[in-house]
């Protein structure tokens, strides 16, 4: 990899590497040691943003968990990303964006991560029940109380951001500095609104999955087995899936999966370095997160 480089998230002075780890797998498929080992890696060439969410885990928060542990003695070293939305709990205060909820949900994932600060704090998914004003009053508190630095949002629709900042103007509290969307060489939806509307309202890119869930690894290729272990085995191609007519829309990503590999050796580069710098090719900050 050349030299890391780092900027600005959005209009904000968070700076950030320019690749980020993605800890869906920790507690999953990585455990503390490896957890440690990643962190070690991350150090040595320059990455410095982690990407949680307090549903990543088995069980759930197992992910916090490990990487609060891992982080011990270096925690100051890294952005710390964390969520909030999915359900924890059972019953009707287990999930959502709620005041209840969500201060709940930032003091138990700080006790996971053994901190007292979460740098960056993103809204999962977009709550259409709760108030808008109710969450951004609820995000002003955290902030207020030097529990979370920032705040953003994640797999929300271009129109949904903007609503949110225009509220918070009006409010006059924080403003979400990020927006978190599926965005790969196959997945580029993100393309029609979300990108030039972050460019427009200086609101950074954080790109999740820039890899597509393994498939532009260069492992699937057209005249192959499909490999036994890869991310994409465990659940449909995220943003790009035709639910209606999975086996199909599965088999046109695997060819547009294979083409990009096929395209890419011949530049005698490796595909994941170079999905990775398209995703994050887009003004203003764009962070590929690499799950």
């Amino acid at each position: 990899m050349s030299e890391m480089s780092y900027g600005p998230l959005g209009d904000s002075g968070l700076m950030v590497s320019a690749v980020g780890i993605g800890c869906n797998a920790f507690s999953r498929r990585v455990d503390l040691d490896g957890v440690r080992g990643i962190l070690d890696a991350a150090q040595d060439v320059g990455v410095t943003l982690l990407d949680n969410a307090d549903i990543y885990g088995d069980p759930p928060g197992g992910s916090e968990e490990l990487l609060g542990e891992a982080l011990k003695g270096r925690r100051d070293e890294f952005v710390l990303v964390t969520k909030a939305y999915q359900r924890m709990l059972p019953g009707p205060f287990g999930t959502g964006l709620s005041r209840k909820y969500l201060i709940s949900a930032c003091e138990a994932s700080l006790r996971r991560l053994q901190t007292d600060y979460i740098d960056l704090y993103l809204c999962h998914e977009p709550d259409m029940i709760v108030p808008l004003e109710e969450t951004l009053r609820a995000y002003d508190d955290l902030v207020r109380a030097g529990k979370v630095r920032y705040i953003g949002c994640s797999n929300h629709a271009a129109w949904q951001v903007m609503k949110a900042l225009g509220t918070s103007d009006r409010l006059n509290v924080p403003r979400y500095i990020c927006q978190q969307v599926n965005y790969s060489l196959v997945a580029r939806d993100a393309e029609h609104d979300i990108v030039p509307f972050g460019v427009d309202q200086k609101v950074g890119l954080m790109v999740w999955s820039p890899l597509q869930a393994g498939l532009l690894t260069g492992k699937f290729r057209r005249d192959t087995p499909r490999p036994d272990v890869a991310r994409i085995n465990e659940l449909g191609v995220p943003g790009t899936v035709d639910f209606e007519s999975r086996a199909i829309a599965c088999c046109r990503e695997v060819v547009m999966g294979s083409e990009v590999a096929e395209i890419i050796s011949r530049t005698s580069t490796s595909t994941s370095p170079s999905s990775s710098a398209a995703a994050s090719a887009s003004p203003r900050r764009a962070t590929p997160v690499r799950r």
